[in-house]
């Protein structure tokens, strides 16, 4: 079985649910938050399973405040080529 990959750019209550419902449906999860303190949480609670950007994920999902949205799905257009 492959296992489907997603990224979650911004951890907090939105992303860090988000992350944490599409683990419970069988993704594997990397994220990534301005805040490397809430990254690292989240990694050590086992939401995410790794810090940053995967490249093959095939979704990337960004949750973050409106004024970091423009550059957060920049990086996710440049760093992968999954649904940003």
């Amino acid at each position: 079985m492959v296992m489907r990959r997603a990224n979650v750019m911004g951890l907090g209550l939105i992303g860090g649910s988000l992350a944490l419902a599409l683990k419970k449906n069988g993704f594997q999860v990397s994220g990534s938050d301005e805040n490397i303190e809430t990254s690292k949480s989240a990694l050590e609670r086992e939401i995410i399973s790794a810090i940053g950007v995967d490249p093959l994920a095939e979704i990337s999902f960004v949750a973050t405040p409106v004024s970091s949205i423009p550059m957060q799905a920049a990086i996710a257009l440049a760093q992968t080529k999954g649904i940003v």
